[in-house]
């Protein structure tokens, strides 16, 4: 498996309209496509992430296999496998799965099959789950957050399918499978976290999905090690990301730019004002940088995280779900 490559295609006029703009995607610089067929690369490519000891992944027979026994308590509970490289520019993903088992049993409101990103603050999840609120339980949706909503919600049953995620320019879009699920006007920032997952929405119920195909085509694809994000890459601006996922119980991830050499603070506070955390205090050089803040002995709410980097000050706010 070679799974990544470069390639050099012709540029080509975009048809102006919107729902034709994501069957005709222009050229696209890089190329990412994996079948896990030797397994999950957890080193260079991808990071895996859970808050739930009863979940686990097997990659040892093809795809990639999110399992959850029964029992636990009624939190929300999620299994990610992200993908480390950061995209940027106009993009198009896809995954496929598989003998998803997601029926809510005991428990309100469902499990969750996800493809997810975030970028520019903005988290846009295609999902195909179970949910109490909706009419007759399962359904296909995509999640947005922040409003925190979900959008274009259709009654469907499926256990296999693809799930799909377009932008070019400033429009996003979600499909399942070949049906657009919803469109708008989001940004054009950075895809810093990209990810697909199974999660349990507060049941005590098993659940388990295969996940496979994962197909990547985007302007640029940037690789690096894990930990300090493209160190040698120019950046022109300080930025703070929304953290990701969110909300979140009980770890999240907090990523943020820096364009020079600057002494950085980023401090969690509860909504009193009080500082709870401190997860950098000191001299940073210019770089993309992640740090997760791990709450298991936080209790539910909003908490706001503080970057200072020189003169820089930016605030954001995440939700503790447990």
């Amino acid at each position: 498996m070679k799974p990544y490559s470069k390639q050099s295609m012709p540029s080509m006029i975009l048809i102006p309209l919107l729902l034709l703009v994501f069957y005709f995607l222009p050229s696209f610089g890089d190329t990412f496509t994996d079948n896990f067929d030797t397994g999950v690369d957890t080193t260079t490519y991808w990071k895996l992430q859970s808050n739930d000891t009863l979940y686990s992944m097997d990659d040892t027979q093809g795809g990639v296999r999110f399992s959850r026994s029964a029992g636990g308590e009624h939190v929300l509970n999620t299994i990610h496998l992200i993908f480390r490289p950061i995209v940027q520019g106009d993009f198009d993903v896809t995954v496929d799965f598989s003998n998803a088992y997601i029926n809510r049993i005991n428990g309100s409101p469902g499990n969750q099959v996800q493809l997810n990103s975030t970028f520019g603050g903005q988290v846009f999840s295609v999902v195909r789950s179970d949910e109490a609120s909706f009419p007759g339980g399962h359904n296909y949706h995509v999640w947005i957050a922040p409003p925190y909503q979900w959008q274009g919600a259709q009654a469907n049953t499926d256990t296999s399918g693809t799930l799909r995620i377009t932008r070019v320019g400033s429009t996003v879009a979600g499909f399942f499978n070949t049906n657009l699920i919803y469109l708008d006007l989001f940004n054009s920032s950075d895809v810093m976290h990209l990810s697909f997952s199974l999660q349990n929405n507060g049941t005590t119920d098993s659940t388990s999905v295969i996940f496979d195909n994962f197909n990547l085509t985007a302007d640029s694809i940037l690789f690096s090690p894990a930990g300090i994000k493209d160190p040698d890459q120019k950046i022109t601006s300080f930025q703070l990301q929304q953290n990701f996922p969110n909300p979140f119980n009980p770890a999240t991830t907090i990523a943020f730019e820096l364009p020079q050499t600057e002494f950085v603070r980023l401090q969690i506070y509860n909504t009193l004002g009080e500082e709870v955390s401190t997860l950098v205090s000191g001299r940073l050089t210019a770089g993309k940088y992640e740090y997760e803040w791990d709450a298991v002995n936080f209790p539910s709410g909003v908490y706001l995280y503080k970057l200072q980097a020189g003169e820089y000050i930016k605030v954001k706010k995440m939700v503790l779900m447990k």
